[in-house]
């Protein structure tokens, strides 16, 4: 699943959809979800291996089946680390949206294990993605209190203050 965020100074990147068609095997599904402002990056041509799906549709599903999340800087990686899925940060604007907008954290150290910045590393950072120790620390620090028990913690800090 590819999910990019948005940025203000618009369609930055439509996927080079005939190399990397041409690169994935018959296994494979290249499945592009753009963010909802910018609703299409992909012109409307039939693609082998690659699906552009409705920038409106939830995320949630398609992140439930993918093997591995693509994104830049989109929060939707928070997301994959619930679900324990590997996250490839594809960022060929770094430089860029650093500068324009920067991140909170050190990038890309708190945020992926895989990082490539040019759609010929792409595919190949895509197959070797795994869970590693280190995604398993962003998770814990990231979404460590998403354990079902949020609720409950509220409630005994209501209770504590009255």
């Amino acid at each position: 699943l590819y999910a990019p965020t948005f940025r203000a100074w618009g369609n930055w990147w439509a996927p080079e959809c005939g190399n990397l068609d041409g690169q994935l095997n018959d296994d494979e599904e290249f499945i592009v979800k753009p963010h909802m402002i910018t609703k299409r990056l992909m012109a409307n041509k039939k693609r082998a291996h690659i699906t552009e799906i409705d920038s409106m549709i939830p995320s949630t599903e398609y992140l439930l089946r993918a093997g591995v999340l693509i994104t830049d800087y989109s929060s939707i990686m928070f997301d994959a680390f619930v679900m324990r899925t590997p996250v490839v940060l594809f960022a060929k604007d770094k430089f860029k949206y650093l500068r324009e907008r920067g991140l909170y954290l050190s990038y890309p150290d708190w945020y992926s294990d895989y990082l490539c910045e040019t759609e010929d590393d792409l595919v190949r950072t895509i197959r070797q993605a795994e869970w590693t120790p280190h995604m398993e620390e962003l998770r814990e620090y990231h979404a460590g209190a998403c354990d079902g028990r949020s609720t409950e913690r509220c409630i005994d800090l209501i209770r504590s203050m009255l």
